[in-house]
C-alpha cells in the first residue's frame, strides 16, 4: 500500500518512523562468527555472485577472443 498512501499519511508515516528512532537499535551482527557471516552476503546474490563471476569470465573470454579475431583480419 506504499505507493498509494496519500501526503498526509506518508507525513505521519514519517513522523511515527522518526518518533520510534528504530535505527537507534540496530546493531548488526555482535560476535565474530556472526561478522563473518554477513560479511559473505555479497557473494550469494548480486554482482559478486557465483553465477554472475561465471558470466563475467565467459564474457571477458568472448571480448579477448574477439580482439584477437578483429587483430587478425
Amino acid at each position: 500500500m506504499p505507493g498509494h498512501w496519500s501526503l498526509e499519511q506518508r507525513a505521519a508515516f514519517a513522523a511515527a518512523a522518526r518518533a520510534r528512532k528504530l535505527w537507534e537499535s540496530s546493531t548488526g551482527p555482535k560476535t565474530t562468527a556472526g561478522k563473518a557471516r554477513c560479511s559473505k552476503n555479497g557473494t550469494k546474490h548480486g554482482l559478486h555472485s557465483r553465477e554472475m563471476a561465471k558470466l563475467n569470465a565467459a564474457l571477458a573470454a568472448l571480448l579477448t577472443q574477439a580482439a584477437q579475431d578483429a587483430d587478425d583480419a
